[in-house]
């Protein structure tokens, strides 16, 4: 045996113990960290520039960053009712050129013939304003806005005339026409009308913003805006980065709530984006706003430290659980899945929970291809290049193409494979497939070689069928 030691010179002649240090040798894999990317539109109280990549740290660093209340602030905030600790990087957008905000109106009517609460509703957030026997109703009304404006997370700013508050948008566009307006009231001789927001047009476009990032990943992309014009930008994005050569992978997770049902529109939606690393996800009737809902998605799989562990059943805190008849019916959860839609839906205790987190690619070449349908198949595959491309760059540095050399490099990533078989445990079975392992010499370029490697993803266990079988027992 040749023993090389390096770091250490061979001329030195002084006497002494000479120690080197030599880590190559060391196998194991990288963890699973994912970096998290918020995009959303900011106020002009912000204090940081629009298209300047920021990482917040806390709610207040947001809404500084950002100015209360606007899309990124409220992203922010989502995404930490996932996790508090967690620290997404965000990009913001200015309002678009030209664009108006969504306005909408609270009327009340009084007095009030007795003690008690009006409850105002913006989003999920609660505003609570106390009523007192003998409240006028302007009276209600001016208490109210201010309750609203003291709100500073509120995405809106509320203005009153006598009785009739107008609530605006904080943010310009068509955002603003998602918020969902609510009340109730515990105060006898006190009710409202609403009005719903509405109004709001023309929105940034992100384009912008990735091309900002194309040069380094994010593992997780969250837009605020799940529109088709938005996905699209995405999916050109997201094909570019993750491909053979620039091997900076991610995924794309946009919420969409709304008051009414719109299933055909989801799936038509879905169908024609079409890919492995664009998930749309699906609350109708839910008072969180769609950007509040895709961050938090977005954080709960940043966080996921196994990139194929799924997400079936999974309770997102925090989301408002849509009324009963607004709910997805079992048939069009599955019409969404089959399209390539992560529904929602309200469990037992009352929460909402993930059914299926999938993506967007259910068909190749105009054929059913359900094999990339699960978000956890893309992730596993992406964190395996991800090892395999350490292992060859640590262990093969300066390497000459040899048969001796591209066996040891096709031994390396069979090892590799082998151990995200025990941890994370994400490839299933490899030793079955250690023949299909091959490296060798490209015939056509001598410094180049070639190189097969199979990789048995670990698929998630959806679907438990069983049989109950009656057995009268005799007493």
């Amino acid at each position: 045996m040749t023993v090389t030691i390096s770091g250490i010179s061979k001329s030195q002649l002084k006497p002494g113990f000479y120690g080197a240090y030599n880590t190559s040798g060391v196998s194991g894999t990288g963890s699973y960290n994912q970096k998290l990317l918020l995009i959303g539109q900011r106020l002009a109280s912000g204090s940081v520039a629009a298209l300047k990549l920021t990482q917040a740290y806390s709610p207040a660093d947001a809404a500084t960053y950002f100015g209360a209340g606007s899309v990124a602030h409220r992203m922010v905030l989502a995404a930490r009712e996932v996790d508090a600790n967690i620290a997404p990087f965000i990009i913001a957008l200015d309002d678009a050129d030209a664009s108006t905000a969504a306005t909408g109106t609270v009327t009340i009517a009084g007095p009030a013939t007795g003690n008690g609460t009006l409850v105002l509703y913006v989003g999920y957030t609660r505003i609570e304003c106390g009523v007192i026997l003998g409240d006028t109703a302007a009276v209600i009304a001016t208490r109210l806005a201010a309750k609203v404006n003291a709100a500073t997370a509120l995405p809106v700013t509320a203005s009153v005339a006598t009785v009739v508050i107008t609530l605006m948008a904080k943010n310009k566009g068509t955002v603003g026409n998602g918020i969902p307006v609510n009340y109730g009231s515990s105060a006898d001789g006190i009710t409202a009308t609403i009005t719903a927001m509405a109004g709001g047009a023309t929105d940034p476009a992100i384009q912008a913003a990735l091309d900002l990032v194309f040069p380094t990943q994010f593992h997780v992309i969250v837009p605020w805006d799940g529109g088709a014009t938005t996905l699209a930008t995405l999916k050109t994005h997201l094909t570019s980065v993750s491909d053979a050569t620039e091997q900076r992978p991610g995924r794309a997770f946009a919420g969409v709530t709304g008051a009414a049902k719109a299933v055909a529109a989801q799936v038509t939606l879905s169908t024609g984006i079409n890919q492995e690393r664009v998930s749309p996800i699906y609350l109708p009737g839910s008072w969180t706003l769609s950007y509040e809902l895709g961050a938090e998605i977005g954080a709960m799989v940043a966080i996921q430290t196994d990139p194929s562990l799924h997400f079936d059943g999974v309770v997102l805190p925090g989301i408002h659980a849509p009324d009963t008849s607004v709910r997805l019916s079992r048939s069009e959860q599955e019409a969404l899945l089959a399209a390539g839609v992560t529904p929602l839906e309200v469990n037992a205790d009352g929460d909402v929970e993930i059914v299926r987190l999938v993506t967007s690619r259910t068909t190749t070449d105009g054929e059913e291809d359900h094999i990339l349908l699960d978000t956890t198949s893309i992730a596993t595959l992406d964190y395996f290049r991800q090892e395999a491309r350490k292992t060859y760059k640590k262990k093969f540095p300066q390497a000459k193409n040899t048969s001796t050399i591209r066996s040891s490099i096709r031994k390396q990533i069979y090892d590799l494979a082998l151990s995200l078989e025990k941890n994370p445990g994400c490839l299933n079975n490899v030793e079955a497939y250690k023949d299909q392992f091959i490296c060798e010499a490209d015939s056509t370029e001598p410094t180049r070689a070639l190189m097969k490697i199979p990789s048995p993803v670990v698929p998630g266990l959806h679907q438990l069928y069983a049989e109950f079988e009656l057995v009268l027992s005799a007493a």
